[in-house]
């Protein structure tokens, strides 16, 4: 790559061919190697140091929340009124120094964060033992920032179709490609768009294969770049977890000590992880107020059940359900025809017996929402009876084995 008078860039584009052997190549780079000779390599093999950056106005990134997550593994401690202990790592805990990571070099910090609490957790989830870990899950606001700030986007040859974050990011990637590189021929623009595919395909290869290669990469956007004077703070990449269908984003230490501002941490017990479906305990969340980290606690309060809309559930709600809708005036048997009552008086005594259960069961199944002090949720819950009862239908007693109500509830942290 060269830059000519006219203050224009001139690329050497080579074949797909050719970019499938050197990628290869690149592949089999050491992991002794030092950053600065892994990247210098990367640079002769692609004869390019064009790698996509996008210039994001400050309204933008200054209305972009950040969220990271923090397993707290066993034996570790947390000072839950530091901000520093739900930032980027120290680069040493003891005599165990910081570990290499997919954008960090050993002993490098580097923040991690992501586009949603979801992500977040998901990218921990390998370190998460369900209803025994606890996670702290805090959102982060960029404050401060310069009128742009350059970010290093890795999404080429993504899909544009998905209704996901990553399809977003896409098309903002596709979109700039094409304007900056509208002048260059055909194969040419195809053929370097496709180095960006590779680029981006080895930077999120599964597994810490490559983990020596990703992060010289980012070394050497926050370390060389830096002392070039090229300011690219932030890089973006598919989150793998995620199977690329979301956003990860790897930020530069001094960045975050100047311009992130811990917003909000939620501290939770993961109850739940299935088919990246996620269920959790909220124990506590805490906010920032002049600086300081101020905890709360979550408070939940039945508001109201319809009991006009109440399932009976002959079969147990895991397996395949058959139940019936029934009115707050359907007849529920004890044992027989002459031993009855309405559903409504039914639910609203056992509910005077399980209100503290009921409760309980829900703050141990509320979804990932966010909301910042209070808020009103709508649950359907399946609660086991407590008698035998039974509704009959073509002359048959059919057991109940649950009720199922639809629920509103309070939720507010105090």
């Amino acid at each position: 790559m060269q830059r000519n008078d006219s203050n224009t860039f001139t690329i050497r584009v080579f074949n797909k061919e050719y970019y499938d052997k050197a990628f290869d190549e690149i592949r089999k780079i050491p992991i002794s190697w030092f950053p600065s000779r892994i990247t210098e390599f990367i640079r002769k093999k692609l004869s390019s140091n064009i790698f996509l950056v996008n210039p994001l106005e400050k309204e933008t990134l200054t209305s972009l929340l950040v969220y990271r997550a923090r397993v707290l593994k066993k034996g570790e401690q947390v000072d839950e009124n530091k901000v520093s202990h739900f930032s980027y790592p120290p680069k040493k805990i003891g005599d165990r120094i910081l570990a290499m990571g997919r954008a960090n070099r050993i002993g490098q910090q580097v923040f991690y964060g992501t586009i949603d609490k979801h992500t977040a957790i998901i990218e921990v989830s390998d370190n998460i033992i369900e209803n025994d870990s606890i996670v702290y899950i805090s959102t982060w606001e960029i404050k401060d920032v310069e009128k742009h700030t350059n970010m290093k986007v890795l999404f080429s040859g993504l899909s544009v179709d998905k209704d996901s974050y990553a399809a977003v990011f896409m098309r903002m990637v596709e979109n700039n490609f094409n304007k900056a590189f509208q002048n260059m021929p055909e194969p040419h623009r195809t053929n370097f768009y496709y180095a960006q595919k590779k680029y981006q395909e080895l930077f999120t290869s599964t597994g810490k294969k490559f983990y020596h290669i990703s992060s010289s990469i980012v070394h050497d956007v926050f370390v060389r770049y830096l002392k070039q004077k090229v300011n690219v703070p932030i890089i973006a990449y598919p989150s793998v977890a995620k199977k690329k269908e979301s956003i990860n984003f790897a930020i530069r230490k001094d960045f975050v000590d100047s311009h992130l501002r811990l917003k909000q941490i939620d501290k939770v017990r993961v109850t739940s992880i299935k088919n990246e479906e996620i269920t959790f305990t909220g124990l506590k969340r805490a906010i920032v107020k002049d600086g300081k980290i101020v905890w709360l606690k979550l408070d939940v309060q039945i508001e109201d059940i319809n009991y006009k809309s109440v399932s009976l559930y002959t079969e147990v709600p895991e397996e395949p359900k058959r139940f019936v809708h029934v009115q707050d005036n359907e007849k529920l048997l004890c044992c027989c025809d002459k031993h009855f009552f309405s559903a409504k008086h039914y639910v609203e005594n056992m509910l005077k017996l399980t209100t503290e259960q009921i409760i309980h069961k829900l703050t141990h199944s509320i979804p990932i929402a966010d909301f910042d002090e209070k808020a009103t949720l709508k649950y359907h819950m399946a609660i086991p009876t407590q008698q035998d009862i039974f509704i009959k239908t073509t002359e048959k007693m059919n057991p109940i084995y649950f009720i199922g109500l639809n629920i509103n509830c309070n939720l507010e942290y105090r």
